[in-house]
């Protein structure tokens, strides 16, 4: 009876036993199946998501580029600009329908007509225009399309065609309009109406195609016709060419339809340089935002795949394990008996493979056809858990995951090693050892290398033909979140954001978490399995540790023979022990030619290292231990480690002493087998084995050695890599990492305050056109983001992540009708009434090695860019706010030196930021806008960096490394004629012939040589100007200010340009120009402002002469236009030929090249604007005869580079009051702490009026005219009470306030007026224009020399 005989009759014997391993084997390979194919249908669907979920790309005219306008003309509504750049035609439109990956696309040009209806009637604005445009009354614009099925607004829903059809590319004169209007003026599909178009002075007969709806409900309450949306509609392509006599097609936009969100970059490109694209000015831009909302929730699902195939592997292997080991336990005297009659060892565990063998093939077929029922509804319940918005995974079981099921790592490994070890039996036993190695790199080594051609890769064939789709997934649109109800708490906000140019410092907000994702069922399994795991560990590490201790006991004694060589008397056989310095250990007993022999063997496993192996090979073991695998594979092994080295031995000394030695084996033999890393012994082990192979082993023939390298070096190459197109994505985690951060990604956090915001703060106009005083809430409908880009990153500073920083901005619609709607949040909305609750946020961000996030800060930042500063990089920005925020003892990148700067007159510099600079082994503080760095490059290698003054004045600031002491260069300074400032020798100086220098020595902070600063600046080349009569100062601070350092943490490197951009600036016939210096850097493709360094004045004719230094103000830098755009007010000095005057004017920085339109305001534009702000009333002769002073005029009170730092206190001084105190309040206000009159006992005996200012009507002049509330001021400083909601004041005398603006221009939205003030200098107001009114804001009231 053979031994497969016997494992069938012992299973069908012992069926309960059987029937136990059967199922253990079903339900744990079931699981993993299901688990595994799950996974597999994640990650193709990820695949499949990314070509079925489209994406568009707009191309756009560029309207905010000033070189597209020519000159303005003048008409009855105001100043019009001609567009002459590049429009989109039909060429155009050809050459993108060619390109691959296009699908479908849309020409447009919105507003592209301007209709007034003849035989039909618009919804009137507030605003009559009389008897205008010819006496047609007020046009409406009419959006020019191609294909209206494809505008935006039917897309996304807002629009729903009712009647009718669309209008297609062979239309001519054809019109869409709203069902209200077509409802008003009793109009249907195939009528006609007439419009008149003033442009053209044409009257144009349009058939009506189709009536759409979605304008109900919308403003109807604008001020003008066309800012109704009921009002305006869309006309065909060929009809507008027809009216404007254009040949061909000039649209606006174009929006093309990619066939998959991860081509949209390369059809981008692909775009950009088309010939008949490239060099037109037309801008770009992509939308992937339905792939974006799909693609976290699908990596959430394969994370917790991940997770639960690592715990089914280790759970199975654990219980199965164990199993085997008590059932083999049990069977010791079956085993004795059958060893009795005669059966080897070998065949009695043959038998008990085979028997686990037949039980496992019937549990892999029953797992299979278990799998492929359960899989489709396991999917589907972790689709509902964790991805929300990924409908039906459909998932199939593939041959790929049954063969990773049964063992894809160490068991592949070790069996084919096994069976390529029994082919090699004949051979040298170094073969088969060498063969091990490739299973210790795989079960050891934590990463692994791919490779075409691998072993592994043999089991990925799916064992039947995929169908073209075997994952569907699909999507749910973005505007889902309508269709929500969040139960989720919204941020705190305030109700107004920061204003352009307003200083942030701020904490970061509470963020309020999502619901909690529910626990996972694994959770609690893993945390036993991983006890239980790192006990058996800790165990077998235990029992190695007491192993060596006690045989190190045995040693006590031990005679050093020679070199590393040792006699000791109580040990049974020879062994070698220890890692880098080993000894060989020989029992006192050996013969000499036994010790001949020992020698020989323990000295080619020292050359080998296979005392380092064996250690390895113990580890490995010890993380592996409940792998029984593992365990065979570690006694075969040792095994095979000493035949080679036995054989090695006969090699070397000849066949003839085989008997000799085999006889010093059986007297050395320790009977067992060392189950630790150390030592290796001799006799350890199978010396049976050993014997027996000896006496067979003959020397082998040359081409046996050959054919055994090759199959070796064969299945190591196939075995040692992973095979290449793993069904699993690269990018994701691996399975036994869990997220430490509390976001998955800074998209959902996003996402997630977005939702948070369910309601918002209004305010309404009244009647008279005045704002209302108190606040209303309106629920929040929808909300879009507009844009969430990455700025930079920095490692190595927070020792749990990296940190970075990102911006975004969205905007919400809210339940409540538009026009109504005077104020809201930053005021802002789009064409699709859409508001901006604030202004663009800044996070800074941790990111875990597991790419989970954690949310540090998440500020509001107004135009300023606030949270950038000074810095060079973004990087360095990051680095500050962090070192800031945790108070480390760290230096700062950007500091304010104005504190420690002296000047004739206090206060007179403003701020004076310097920028650390890092040298090799050190750092100091430059200021950036006035020191120029010089080009040292070829000096740089021996420790040399220079800095020379920008005001051209001489002065000079070295900083070198020198190899000598500090005493040998005490001595060489004195040469010099240096002295010392004082003891201390630190400091030396020296004056001769006008020229100040001075040497500054440190240390250096690895002690080897030293460190000089050397300052120079001349007499001559100090002037009473303040910015150089402060640079002697400067130069000792800075030179003061230089630490040696062994390293800092770096805020990272990136590439910077320095660039320049350059304004004529032009007043009464004299120019200047005005050239500002600043650094920008490229992030992911993007240019970024960096810092505004500097800027310079040059007299260009008509001034006596301009000063060379102008000033940047830095705080009241806004954004232009568009993104990219700054405009950057610039103070110069310039002289007409009586003394020097202080000028303004702003610069604007464009990185893309497009410039917002400027223009310098005419007398009658300066007019209208000083006609509101002067309180004089004149008779007809221009005599002031009275005054009307408006409440607005005290913002006029103080000078602030925002209207946020208004100083409230001043404002409300002559504020007009909303009555006199009370008795009652009186008695109130004497409690207050800040109370000045606490003397006065009765209110009869103030001695000034009490004053009482409400809140609300304080409020309402302060929104109107500067957008905020008193809770975004400063009133510390004036009484309140809060019974009364009102602030006190008390005065008897009166003041009035004014601006009247000598000159003035307007850059985009922003105005900017201007009026010469005391001693020279110029006051500058700055306001802002409300987009779509007549209406404007102010920004900030400054003045130079503030």
């Amino acid at each position: 009876m053979n031994f497969l005989k016997r494992a069938i009759r012992y299973c069908w014997r012992q069926k309960i036993r059987s029937i136990i391993l059967l199922l253990v084997f079903t339900l744990l390979a079931s699981a993993a199946l299901i688990a595994l194919s799950v996974g597999h249908a994640t990650a193709e669907g990820t695949e499949e998501v990314k070509q079925t979920v489209g994406a568009s790309i707009r191309v756009e005219i560029d309207g905010d580029n000033p070189d597209n306008f020519g000159s303005p003309t003048q008409n009855e509504y105001g100043l019009t600009y001609q567009y002459n750049g590049d429009y989109i035609t039909q060429e155009v439109i050809d050459a993108i329908a060619k390109v691959d990956g296009v699908v479908n696309y849309n020409a447009e040009r919105e507003g592209g007509y301007w209709g007034a209806g003849i035989d039909f009637e618009y919804f009137p604005g507030s605003f009559n225009f009389g008897n205008s445009n010819n006496g047609y009354g007020r046009p409406s614009s009419y959006t020019v399309v191609l294909n209206s099925e494809l505008n935006k607004n039917f897309i996304n829903g807002t629009y729903t065609l009712v009647e009718g059809r669309h209008i297609q590319a062979d239309d001519s004169f054809a019109v869409m309009i709203s069902k209200e209007l077509a409802d008003k003026n009793g109009l249907s599909v195939g009528d006609h109406i007439s419009m008149y178009d003033l442009d053209n002075d044409s009257e144009n007969t349009f058939e009506i195609v189709g009536i759409f709806s979605g304008t109900e409900g919308m403003s109807k309450d604008a001020i003008t016709t066309e800012g109704i949306p009921a009002n305006r509609g869309y006309i065909d392509v060929n009809g507008y060419n027809k009216i404007f006599h254009k040949p061909a097609i000039e649209l606006g936009s174009l929006e093309v339809y990619v066939d998959s969100a991860e081509n949209v970059e390369e059809v981008l490109k692909t775009i950009q340089n088309l010939p008949e694209i490239k060099g037109k000015t037309f801008t770009f831009s992509t939308d992937t935002e339905d792939f974006d909302l799909i693609s976290n929730p699908l990596s959430s699902l394969q994370k917790m795949v991940n997770t639960a195939v690592t715990v089914i592997a280790i759970t199975g292997a654990a219980v199965i394990t164990l199993l085997l080991i008590l059932w083999t336990r049990s069977r010791k005297k079956e085993a004795g008996i059958l060893m009795a009659v005669g059966r080897s060892k070998v065949e009695i565990v043959l038998q008990f493979l085979a028997e686990n063998i037949f039980i496992a093939i019937p549990a892999a077929a029953a797992s299979f056809g278990l799998s492929a029922l359960l899989a489709d509804q396991v999917g589907a319940f972790l689709v509902s858990q964790t991805a929300s918005d990924v409908q039906g995974l459909s998932v199939v079981i593939h041959s790929a995951d049954m063969a990773a099921v049964y063992g894809v790592g160490a068991l592949i490994l070790i069996l084919a090693v096994l069976a390529v070890r029994l082919l090699l039996r004949r051979a040298p036993k170094v073969f088969s050892y060498a063969l091990w190695a490739v299973v210790l790199f795989r079960l050891l080594c934590p990463v692994s290398v791919t490779s075409a051609v691998s072993l592994l890769g043999a089991l990925g064939a799916p064992a039947q033909e995929r169908s073209a789709v075997t994952s569907v997934v699909e999507y749910v649109p973005a505007d889902i979140v309508r269709d929500m109800a969040p139960t989720v708490m919204p941020l705190p906000q305030e109700p107004f954001p920061a204003e352009p140019g307003e200083n942030i410092v701020s904490t970061a907000p509470s963020v309020t978490q999502p619901d909690a994702a529910p626990v996972s069922p694994l959770s609690g399994p893993v945390a036993v399995l991983t006890l239980t795991w790192l006990t058996g560990m800790a165990l077998l590490l235990l029992y190695s540790v007491v192993s060596l201790l006690r045989l190190r006991r045995r040693l006590v004694g031990a005679v050093r023979l020679e070199d590393n060589i040792y006699l000791a008397d109580y040990i049974p056989s020879p062994f070698v022990m220890g890692l880098f310095r080993p000894k060989i250990y020989l029992p006192s007993t050996l013969t000499e030619t036994e010790r001949g022999y020992i020698l020989r063997h323990e000295q080619y496993h020292l050359r080998r290292r296979d005392h380092v192996v064996k250690l390895l090979s113990f580890l490995a073991l010890c993380v592996h231990w409940f792998n029984p695998l593992v365990w065979a594979a570690f006694i075969l092994a040792g095994k095979d480690m000493e035949m080679s080295c036995d054989e090695a031995v006969v090699r070397e000394l000849g066949e003839d002493i085989r008997a000799d030695y085999s006889a010093s084996l059986l007297s050395l033999a320790t009977g067992r087998r060392i189950v630790a890393g150390m030592p290796l012994a001799f006799g350890e082990g199978d010396t049976g084995g050993r014997i027996r192979n000896l006496l067979n082993w003959k020397r082998p023939q040359p081409w046996i050695i050959a054919v055994c390298a090759v199959v070796c070096v064969g299945l190591i190459a196939l075995c040692a890599a992973n095979p290449k197109g793993s069904g699993t994505p690269t990018e994701d985690p691996p399975a036994d990492r869990t997220e430490t951060g509390q976001w998955p990604s800074v998209e959902a956090y996003v996402q997630q305050v977005m939702l948070s915001q369910t309601e918002a703060r209004y305010y309404t106009e009244n009647a008279d056109g005045t704002v209302s005083g108190q606040p209303h809430t309106a629920a929040v409908t929808d909300r879009k983001l507009e844009y969430l880009t990455k700025g930079g990153e920095l490692t190595g500073l927070a020792l749990d992540g990296v940190l970075e920083e990102w911006e975004y901005f969205y905007l919400v619609k809210l339940d409540v009708d538009t026009a109504s709607v005077a104020l809201v949040g930053g005021q802002y909305y789009d064409n699709e009434e859409y508001f901006s609750l604030d202004d663009r946020h800044v996070i800074v961000a941790l990111r875990h090695d597991d790419d989970s996030y954690d949310i540090l800060c998440d500020d509001p930042i107004n135009d300023g860019g606030d949270f950038f500063g000074y810095h060079n990089t973004m990087e360095e920005a990051i680095y500050d706010w962090y070192v800031t925020d945790r108070n480390l003892d760290l230096p700062l990148y950007v500091e304010d030196w104005r504190s420690q700067i002296d000047l004739p007159e206090p206060g007179s510099l403003g701020n004076y930021p310097v920028h650390r600079y890092d040298v090799d082994g050190g750092y100091l503080y430059i200021p950036g806008s006035a020191w120029i760095m010089a080009d040292v490059t070829a000096h740089r290698s021996h420790g040399h960096w220079e800095w020379y003054s920008g005001y051209d004045t001489g002065s000079i600031l070295t900083v070198d490394r020198f190899t000598q002491t500090l005493e040998d260069e005490y001595i060489t300074s004195r040469k010099q004629g240096f002295e010392p400032l004082d003891d201390t020798k630190q400091i030396w100086k020296r004056r001769q012939g006008g020229i100040n220098e001075r040497y500054y020595f440190y240390p250096t902070a690895d002690g080897n040589g030293c460190w000089r600063v050397w300052t120079l600046w001349t007499d001559l080349g100090i002037s009473d100007y303040p910015y150089i009569f402060i640079e002697p100062q400067v130069m000792y601070l800075m030179a003061e200010s230089f630490t040696p350092t062994e390293s800092l943490p770096a805020a990272g490197a990136s590439t910077r340009t320095t660039m320049t951009s350059t304004y004529r600036a032009e007043v009464d016939g004299r120019a200047a120009d005005l050239t500002v210096s600043y650094t920008v850097e490229q992030k992911n493709g993007e240019p970024q402002l960096c810092s505004l360094d500097s800027a310079r004045a040059r007299n260009v004719h008509g001034w006596e002469q301009v000063h060379l230094a102008a000033t940047v103000e830095q705080h009241q830098s806004l954004f232009g236009s568009g993104l990219y755009q700054y405009l950057v007010p610039v103070f110069y000095e310039a002289d007409r030929g009586n003394g020097w005057e202080t000028f303004q004017a702003v610069v604007e920085i464009s990185l893309t090249g497009q410039y917002s339109p400027r223009h310098t305001l005419t007398q009658e534009e300066l007019a209208a604007y000083n006609a509101v702000m002067d309180p004089a009333i004149r008779d007809e002769s221009g005599d002031i005869v009275d005054f009307h002073i408006q409440p607005f005029s005290y913002f006029f009170s103080s000078y602030y580079e925002n209207v946020r730092n208004l100083n409230f206190e001043e404002f409300i001084r002559y504020f007009p009051d909303s009555g006199q105190a009370t008795e009652a309040e009186f008695e109130a206000l004497k409690k207050l702490d800040n109370w000045p009159f606490k003397q006065v006992e009765r209110m009869e005996n103030m001695p000034v009026p009490i004053h009482r200012h409400t809140v609300s009507s304080i409020n309402e002049v302060l929104t109107r005219w500067g957008g905020i509330t008193t809770s975004n001021l400063d009133t510390s400083g004036v009484c309140y009470l809060e019974e009364y909601d009102a602030y006190y004041t008390f005065t008897s005398d009166f003041n009035m306030f004014y601006f009247i603006a000598e000159s003035g221009e307007q850059v985009g939205n922003y105005v900017y007026l201007r009026k010469s003030v005391e001693n020279g200098n110029i006051a500058v107001l700055t306001l802002r224009l409300m987009p779509g009114t007549d209406e404007w804001q102010i920004v900030s009231h400054w003045r130079s020399g503030s």
